[in-house]
């Protein structure tokens, strides 16, 4: 169990002098070949990287890989998804996204990178694993904040969510963190509103504490 949580991955212990270990990690930033960014396929019941993915809300990514994890150890995941789990699969599907992000004109360098798409790719872990998938409440208020963080980067941080129910929020903006002599509406708003009233687009509370 690999816990990944730097920007540059390096693997020395894995022995690669005679192409021994198939476990290749190209310029600090791929790692590959992996099933879903977290199982080697020569290796499926020993062998996880859990968190190499970034622009993530990283602890549900975690746990979903985890729960992932988990259920290839105890032969949860249903056969028909299992049996694809090979090196040629996990190689075409790896060749796949490159030339997706190529034509994308995405450096290779953010192979692990999922921002808004993490969201599909944990349903998919879920449905694998058999996990429960979060509740959308969690994405919306990921999303939203995500946009406030474009719009208004200076101030961003200074809004609180409260989550109504396991769909809907509300957010306010903290003057007494703003600091003195900035003056904002305190009051609740709704989830699909931004500060000016304005329709919000609808990112986390990991990002609020950051």
């Amino acid at each position: 169990l690999l816990f990944c949580t730097g920007y540059c991955f390096n693997f020395p212990f894995f022995d690669q002098s005679q192409k021994k270990s198939s476990v290749i990690c190209c310029d600090g930033n791929v790692v590959s070949p992996l099933i879903e960014h977290v199982a080697h396929p020569d290796y499926l019941k020993s062998l996880f990287f859990i968190g190499l993915n970034f622009l993530v809300d990283p602890f549900p990514c975690i746990d979903v890989q985890t729960h992932f994890a988990l259920a290839l150890l105890k032969d949860l995941v249903p056969p028909e998804a299992s049996k694809l789990f090979t090196m040629e699969e996990a190689k075409l599907r790896e060749q796949e996204r490159i030339e997706q992000m190529k034509a994308n004109q995405i450096p290779e360098k953010y192979f692990h990178k999922l921002g808004l798409d993490q969201w599909e790719y944990f349903r998919r872990l879920n449905t694998l694993s058999g996990f429960k998938s979060l509740p959308k409440v969690v994405e919306r208020i990921y999303k939203h904040n995500f946009d406030l963080k474009r719009q208004d980067p200076l101030t961003y941080r200074n809004f609180r969510y409260q989550i109504v129910d396991e769909h809907d929020f509300i957010f306010i903006y903290s003057a007494a963190r703003a600091g003195p002599g900035i003056s904002r509406d305190l009051t609740p708003k709704p989830e699909n509103s931004e500060p000016d009233g304005t329709p919000a687009q609808h990112c986390s509370f990991t990002s609020l504490l950051r």
